[in-house]
């Protein structure tokens, strides 16, 4: 879907952070705020077609009104179909609310369980606070971001398909690799930007270890498709997850006994990451299952030619003056094809567009959260070094990650933090939960939802 044009600035304020998390907000204090706010609203899409058809209006009554031409009819067949249209419309719309619902509640569920993960591996091993301990705390705070951000590049990839889930930034060659090596697609456009008559010169290892995915397919990979390839991506990912929570088994990592009841805890860590799979499968299947088509194009046929021969109908009838028919016609237009067009808007619920989740934004939120369990444990250094590792390469993002390539990381180590940009991200440390509090906020949102709720000069502004 093509983004749209609306106020929306990145959040530039703090260097290495993203816009603020797009919200769809409005005033309903004000009901002129609220009926003339363009921002959201289908108002500008379905307006071309409320004035077509009422200009057929028009023109139908002035061809009979002079004895033209009659294009009228009885309206009785009309009503009847209007009810079975009626009918197909609004069980389209319930049908896309309820997954408009369900992708939420999935979304939701995906946050929850890295959250808690992160959370569980600081708190069932804080008593040991050596260095070892930290690192690998921070392994699995940084695999669980890196696979939440991919899943996020995934689930938008129909929206913005510029970008691959195996190319984000935040990902090291490290893990890019590791993606690709598994990628049946990244396989093929290697095969196809290296096919030539001479192959002279190539590592033979690394020519075995891309080959080797398409050996492995069932079917020819050629006809697969980028996201068929991009919906394997998390679970690679979550693969190298649970490696990474397990690693500590070889007793380099933790001190012998901090797990007190290791198969248990380790047991529990694991399922929070099948709870994130399970809620991915869940979104996955909501994005791969479709209205039937069939049902589709026979709601779409009955509305507009039910729609657009409204003014034949209502034509029959004889009328002093046009307009009040064209005032039925124009709101009968807007009722039907706008909830044809909020059906087709809440169906794709990742992008850009106003009623689209900010699933990126709200993915921020959640590393952030992951930021402050590894501050409460481990401190700001450790705390800093996460937020490095895993955002280094960025510097602006909008919902849908559009990212620049040039800047460089920070080495933390070399560079030192000052007290008010420590206070800035992390606030002042204390024994308290309340410090979270002092976490900025947010200066844009004001401003943001100032100029949504704007109301309009024109039809088209």
């Amino acid at each position: 879907m093509q983004r749209p044009d609306r106020s929306y600035v990145p959040n530039r304020e703090y260097p290495g952070q993203g816009a603020p998390v797009r919200q769809l907000m409005w005033d309903d204090e004000s009901h002129f705020k609220f009926l003339t706010t363009m921002y959201g609203s289908v108002w500008p899409q379905v307006f071309p077609f409320c004035v077509a058809n009422a200009a057929i209006c028009l023109a139908v009554y002035e061809l009979k009104l002079h004895n033209i031409a009659d294009l009228t009819f009885s309206p009785s067949g009309h009503r009847y179909m209007g009810m079975l249209m009626s009918f197909l419309v609004i069980m389209r719309v319930k049908i896309s609310y309820d997954h408009y619902a369900e992708a939420n509640k999935l979304l939701s569920a995906c946050y929850r369980a890295c959250r808690e993960l992160v959370q569980f591996a600081c708190l069932l091993t804080s008593c040991d606070k050596s260095n070892k301990a930290k690192q690998w705390r921070q392994d699995v705070a940084y695999s669980t971001i890196l696979m939440l951000r991919v899943t996020m590049a995934v689930l938008e990839m129909p929206s913005n398909p510029n970008v691959d889930p195996w190319d984000v930034p935040e990902l090291s060659q490290e893990h890019q690799h590791y993606i690709k090596h598994v990628s049946l697609w990244h396989t093929l456009q290697h095969a196809d930007s290296n096919r030539g008559p001479s192959t002279t010169g190539a590592d033979p290892e690394t020519s075995s270890e891309r080959s080797l995915p398409s050996s492995l397919a069932h079917s020819d990979f050629h006809d697969r498709y980028r996201l068929e390839e991009a919906f394997r991506a998390p679970a690679v990912l979550a693969y190298a997850l649970r490696r990474e929570i397990l690693k500590q088994r070889d007793g380099n990592w933790l001190r012998k006994g901090i797990l007190i009841h290791p198969c248990n805890e380790e047991v529990r860590m694991l399922d929070m990451v099948g709870d994130f799979l399970k809620a991915f499968e869940g979104l996955k299947k909501l994005m791969t299952t479709k209205f039937p088509f069939p049902l589709v194009q026979m709601a779409k046929t009955f509305m507009f030619v039910w729609v657009f021969t409204l003014s034949s109908a209502l034509n029959n009838e004889p009328w002093k003056q046009p307009y009040f028919v064209m005032a039925i016609v124009t709101l009968t237009t807007f009722g039907f094809l706008g909830l044809e067009l909020v059906a087709m808007e809440l169906s794709d619920m990742f992008g850009e567009d106003p009623c689209d989740f900010d699933n990126l934004g709200y993915a921020q939120l959640c590393f952030e959260d992951m930021y402050i369990s590894i501050y409460k444990q481990d401190g700001e250094q450790w705390a800093r070094s996460l937020r490095e590792k895993a955002l280094g390469r960025l510097v602006t993002s909008d919902a849908l990650g559009r990212f620049r390539e040039s800047t460089s990381s920070r080495n933390l180590q070399q560079q030192g933090m000052d007290a008010s940009e420590r206070s800035q991200f992390f606030g002042t440390p204390t024994n308290s939960v309340t410090d979270l509090n002092a976490l900025p906020g947010n200066m844009q949102d004001d401003l943001n939802y100032q100029q949504r709720t704007k109301p309009f000069k024109g039809w088209f502004f």
